[in-house]
Protein backbone atom coordinates (compact mmCIF):
# COMPACT_ATOMS: atom_id res chain seq x y z
CA UNK A 1 0.00 0.00 0.00
CA UNK A 2 2.84 2.36 0.90
CA UNK A 3 4.56 1.66 -2.41
CA UNK A 4 1.30 2.32 -4.27
CA UNK A 5 0.84 5.67 -2.53
CA UNK A 6 4.45 6.58 -3.33
CA UNK A 7 3.92 5.71 -7.00
CA UNK A 8 0.74 7.79 -7.14
CA UNK A 9 2.57 10.71 -5.56
CA UNK A 10 5.40 10.47 -8.12
CA UNK A 11 2.95 10.33 -11.03
CA UNK A 12 0.99 13.32 -9.74
CA UNK A 13 4.23 15.26 -9.24
CA UNK A 14 5.31 14.56 -12.82
CA UNK A 15 1.91 15.63 -14.16
CA UNK A 16 2.08 18.82 -12.13
CA UNK A 17 5.55 19.62 -13.49
CA UNK A 18 4.40 18.98 -17.06
CA UNK A 19 1.43 21.28 -16.55
CA UNK A 20 3.67 23.98 -15.07
CA UNK A 21 6.14 23.93 -17.94
CA UNK A 22 3.34 23.90 -20.52
CA UNK A 23 1.80 27.01 -18.95
CA UNK A 24 5.13 28.76 -18.43
CA UNK A 25 7.05 27.58 -21.45
CA UNK A 26 7.08 31.08 -22.96
CA UNK A 27 8.26 32.88 -19.83
CA UNK A 28 11.87 31.73 -20.19
CA UNK A 29 14.33 33.37 -22.56
CA UNK A 30 11.69 35.81 -23.85
CA UNK A 31 12.99 38.79 -25.76
CA UNK A 32 10.48 41.14 -24.17
CA UNK A 33 7.48 41.11 -21.82
CA UNK A 34 4.50 43.45 -21.77
CA UNK A 35 1.97 43.83 -18.97
CA UNK A 36 -0.92 45.53 -20.74
CA UNK A 37 -2.82 48.32 -19.03
CA UNK A 38 -5.61 47.90 -21.59
CA UNK A 39 -6.31 44.16 -21.41
CA UNK A 40 -4.90 43.44 -17.97
CA UNK A 41 -3.00 40.47 -19.41
CA UNK A 42 0.72 39.71 -19.60
CA UNK A 43 2.35 38.90 -22.94
CA UNK A 44 5.59 37.24 -23.94
CA UNK A 45 7.19 38.79 -27.02
CA UNK A 46 9.79 36.83 -28.99
CA UNK A 47 11.79 38.07 -31.97
CA UNK A 48 13.57 36.54 -34.94
CA UNK A 49 15.68 38.67 -37.29
CA UNK A 50 16.12 37.28 -40.79
CA UNK A 51 18.78 38.39 -43.27
CA UNK A 52 21.05 41.32 -42.52
CA UNK A 53 19.27 43.89 -40.37
CA UNK A 54 21.34 47.06 -40.51
CA UNK A 55 20.67 49.98 -38.21
CA UNK A 56 18.27 52.57 -39.67
CA UNK A 57 17.75 50.45 -42.80
CA UNK A 58 14.37 49.27 -44.18
CA UNK A 59 12.92 45.95 -43.04
CA UNK A 60 9.55 44.21 -42.94
CA UNK A 61 8.10 43.54 -39.49
CA UNK A 62 5.57 40.70 -39.20
CA UNK A 63 3.51 40.41 -36.02
CA UNK A 64 2.25 36.88 -35.26
CA UNK A 65 -0.76 36.29 -33.01
CA UNK A 66 -0.60 32.90 -31.25
CA UNK A 67 3.12 33.14 -31.83
CA UNK A 68 3.89 30.13 -29.64
CA UNK A 69 2.06 27.98 -32.21
CA UNK A 70 3.60 29.47 -35.35
CA UNK A 71 6.98 31.14 -34.73
CA UNK A 72 9.19 28.06 -35.06
CA UNK A 73 7.63 26.95 -38.34
CA UNK A 74 7.53 30.47 -39.79
CA UNK A 75 11.16 31.08 -38.83
CA UNK A 76 12.43 27.85 -40.39
CA UNK A 77 10.62 28.51 -43.67
CA UNK A 78 11.80 32.13 -43.82
CA UNK A 79 15.44 31.18 -43.26
CA UNK A 80 15.32 28.46 -45.89
CA UNK A 81 13.31 30.29 -48.57
CA UNK A 82 14.39 33.93 -48.15
CA UNK A 83 17.73 33.88 -46.28
CA UNK A 84 18.76 37.37 -47.39
CA UNK A 85 15.44 39.16 -46.91
CA UNK A 86 15.53 41.71 -44.06
CA UNK A 87 12.45 40.68 -42.12
CA UNK A 88 11.70 40.57 -38.41
CA UNK A 89 9.18 38.12 -36.96
CA UNK A 90 7.51 39.27 -33.75
CA UNK A 91 5.67 36.57 -31.82
CA UNK A 92 2.95 37.48 -29.31
CA UNK A 93 2.02 34.79 -26.79
CA UNK A 94 0.66 34.67 -23.26
CA UNK A 95 2.62 34.65 -20.04
CA UNK A 96 0.64 31.99 -18.23
CA UNK A 97 -3.02 31.37 -19.05
CA UNK A 98 -4.02 31.77 -22.70
CA UNK A 99 -6.71 34.47 -23.02
CA UNK A 100 -7.10 34.43 -26.82
CA UNK A 101 -10.87 33.83 -26.69
CA UNK A 102 -11.15 36.90 -24.49
CA UNK A 103 -8.70 39.14 -26.39
CA UNK A 104 -9.60 38.23 -29.96
CA UNK A 105 -13.41 38.37 -29.84
CA UNK A 106 -16.23 40.87 -30.15
CA UNK A 107 -18.78 42.35 -29.54
CA UNK A 108 -18.07 43.66 -26.03
CA UNK A 109 -19.71 41.61 -23.28
CA UNK A 110 -20.24 42.09 -19.57
CA UNK A 111 -17.02 42.82 -17.62
CA UNK A 112 -17.20 39.32 -16.12
CA UNK A 113 -17.42 37.61 -19.50
CA UNK A 114 -14.58 35.53 -20.94
CA UNK A 115 -15.25 36.92 -24.43
CA UNK A 116 -15.57 40.27 -26.17
CA UNK A 117 -12.41 42.22 -25.31
CA UNK A 118 -11.19 42.83 -28.88
CA UNK A 119 -11.63 46.60 -28.49
CA UNK A 120 -9.11 46.51 -25.63
CA UNK A 121 -6.73 44.29 -27.57
CA UNK A 122 -6.79 46.79 -30.46
CA UNK A 123 -5.62 49.47 -28.02
CA UNK A 124 -2.94 47.08 -26.76
CA UNK A 125 -1.65 46.62 -30.33
CA UNK A 126 -1.63 50.30 -31.25
CA UNK A 127 -0.62 51.92 -27.98
CA UNK A 128 1.61 49.34 -26.29
CA UNK A 129 2.76 46.47 -28.51
CA UNK A 130 3.95 48.28 -31.63
CA UNK A 131 5.49 51.35 -29.91
CA UNK A 132 7.34 49.28 -27.32
CA UNK A 133 8.57 46.60 -29.73
CA UNK A 134 9.73 48.96 -32.45
CA UNK A 135 11.50 51.29 -30.03
CA UNK A 136 14.01 48.44 -29.65
CA UNK A 137 14.48 47.60 -33.33
CA UNK A 138 16.49 50.55 -34.73
CA UNK A 139 15.12 50.10 -38.26
CA UNK A 140 12.94 51.87 -40.78
CA UNK A 141 9.70 49.85 -41.01
CA UNK A 142 9.18 49.16 -44.71
CA UNK A 143 5.99 47.14 -44.22
CA UNK A 144 4.15 46.14 -41.07
CA UNK A 145 2.28 42.83 -41.40
CA UNK A 146 -0.46 41.34 -39.21
CA UNK A 147 -0.86 37.57 -39.01
CA UNK A 148 -3.87 35.92 -37.37
CA UNK A 149 -5.34 32.43 -37.66
CA UNK A 150 -8.93 31.43 -36.87
CA UNK A 151 -10.00 33.79 -34.04
CA UNK A 152 -6.79 35.70 -34.75
CA UNK A 153 -8.15 36.27 -38.27
CA UNK A 154 -11.43 37.48 -36.77
CA UNK A 155 -9.42 39.94 -34.68
CA UNK A 156 -7.57 41.16 -37.78
CA UNK A 157 -10.83 41.98 -39.54
CA UNK A 158 -12.22 43.65 -36.44
CA UNK A 159 -9.02 45.69 -36.13
CA UNK A 160 -9.15 46.89 -39.75
CA UNK A 161 -12.80 47.97 -39.62
CA UNK A 162 -12.36 49.53 -36.18
CA UNK A 163 -9.21 51.51 -36.97
CA UNK A 164 -9.77 52.40 -40.64
CA UNK A 165 -7.16 55.00 -41.54
CA UNK A 166 -5.49 54.65 -38.16
CA UNK A 167 -4.43 51.08 -38.96
CA UNK A 168 -0.75 50.52 -38.30
CA UNK A 169 -0.48 47.64 -40.78
CA UNK A 170 0.11 47.59 -44.52
CA UNK A 171 -0.69 43.90 -44.91
CA UNK A 172 -3.04 41.45 -43.20
CA UNK A 173 -2.63 37.66 -43.36
CA UNK A 174 -5.94 36.23 -42.13
CA UNK A 175 -5.87 32.43 -42.25
CA UNK A 176 -9.25 30.71 -41.89
CA UNK A 177 -10.80 33.69 -40.08
CA UNK A 178 -13.73 32.84 -37.81
CA UNK A 179 -16.18 35.14 -39.59
CA UNK A 180 -19.08 33.13 -38.11
CA UNK A 181 -18.20 34.01 -34.50
CA UNK A 182 -20.88 35.52 -32.23
CA UNK A 183 -23.80 34.89 -34.59
CA UNK A 184 -22.08 36.45 -37.60
CA UNK A 185 -21.10 39.62 -35.77
CA UNK A 186 -18.60 40.61 -38.48
CA UNK A 187 -21.38 40.52 -41.09
CA UNK A 188 -23.24 43.31 -39.30
CA UNK A 189 -19.99 45.18 -38.71
CA UNK A 190 -19.05 45.13 -42.38
CA UNK A 191 -22.57 46.29 -43.30
CA UNK A 192 -22.09 49.36 -41.09
CA UNK A 193 -18.47 49.92 -42.12
CA UNK A 194 -17.62 53.17 -43.89
CA UNK A 195 -14.61 51.95 -45.88
CA UNK A 196 -14.10 55.40 -47.39
CA UNK A 197 -12.45 56.31 -44.08
CA UNK A 198 -9.58 54.07 -45.13
CA UNK A 199 -7.54 56.06 -47.62
CA UNK A 200 -4.27 54.16 -47.44
CA UNK A 201 -3.40 51.06 -49.42
CA UNK A 202 -3.86 47.76 -47.55
CA UNK A 203 -3.29 44.21 -48.75
CA UNK A 204 -5.37 41.34 -47.35
CA UNK A 205 -4.50 37.66 -47.80
CA UNK A 206 -7.21 35.34 -46.51
CA UNK A 207 -7.93 31.63 -46.81
CA UNK A 208 -10.20 28.70 -46.18
CA UNK A 209 -9.86 24.98 -46.93
CA UNK A 210 -12.10 22.39 -48.52
CA UNK A 211 -11.48 20.30 -45.38
CA UNK A 212 -13.37 22.88 -43.32
CA UNK A 213 -17.03 22.25 -42.58
CA UNK A 214 -19.09 23.19 -45.66
CA UNK A 215 -21.12 25.65 -43.55
CA UNK A 216 -17.91 27.43 -42.52
CA UNK A 217 -16.76 27.66 -46.15
CA UNK A 218 -20.17 29.08 -47.12
CA UNK A 219 -19.93 31.69 -44.35
CA UNK A 220 -16.41 32.55 -45.51
CA UNK A 221 -17.50 33.11 -49.11
CA UNK A 222 -20.61 35.06 -48.05
CA UNK A 223 -18.62 37.36 -45.79
CA UNK A 224 -16.00 38.21 -48.38
CA UNK A 225 -18.78 38.82 -50.90
CA UNK A 226 -20.20 41.48 -48.57
CA UNK A 227 -16.75 42.81 -47.79
CA UNK A 228 -15.91 43.21 -51.48
CA UNK A 229 -19.08 45.26 -52.02
CA UNK A 230 -18.05 47.68 -49.26
CA UNK A 231 -14.32 48.03 -49.90
CA UNK A 232 -12.57 50.91 -51.57
CA UNK A 233 -9.95 50.81 -54.31
CA UNK A 234 -7.28 51.02 -51.62
CA UNK A 235 -7.83 47.41 -50.51
CA UNK A 236 -6.15 44.63 -52.47
CA UNK A 237 -7.91 41.39 -51.56
CA UNK A 238 -6.37 37.96 -52.20
CA UNK A 239 -8.69 35.01 -51.42
CA UNK A 240 -7.14 31.56 -51.20
CA UNK A 241 -9.20 28.36 -51.37
CA UNK A 242 -6.69 25.84 -50.08
CA UNK A 243 -6.93 22.14 -50.84
CA UNK A 244 -6.76 19.18 -48.48
CA UNK A 245 -5.56 21.06 -45.40
CA UNK A 246 -6.90 20.75 -41.89
CA UNK A 247 -7.95 23.93 -40.10
CA UNK A 248 -4.77 23.86 -38.02
CA UNK A 249 -2.63 23.64 -41.18
CA UNK A 250 -4.02 26.64 -43.06
CA UNK A 251 -2.03 29.17 -41.03
CA UNK A 252 1.36 28.05 -42.33
CA UNK A 253 0.20 27.61 -45.93
CA UNK A 254 -1.44 31.06 -45.99
CA UNK A 255 1.71 32.58 -44.50
CA UNK A 256 3.86 31.02 -47.25
CA UNK A 257 1.65 32.22 -50.09
CA UNK A 258 1.22 35.72 -48.64
CA UNK A 259 4.91 36.11 -47.88
CA UNK A 260 5.80 35.60 -51.53
CA UNK A 261 3.63 38.60 -52.52
CA UNK A 262 4.64 40.77 -49.56
CA UNK A 263 8.37 40.36 -50.21
CA UNK A 264 8.14 41.08 -53.95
Amino acid sequence: MKRLLTLIFVILSILLLLWYFRIHKNTCNAWYNIDSEYTGNSYVIDKFENGTIAKDSPAIVLYILDGDSFLSQFRSYLKAKYPDQPLILISIAYKGINYREKDFTAPPQKPTSFHGYAHKYVNFINEELIPQVESHLDIVVEKRVFFGHSLGGFLGLYYLMECNNDTKFTDFILASPSVWWADDYLFSKVNDWNSSLLNKEVNIFTSTSNFDDSRIVSKFDAFWGKFTMKTSININLHILHLKDLKHSETGFETYKKALKSIIQ
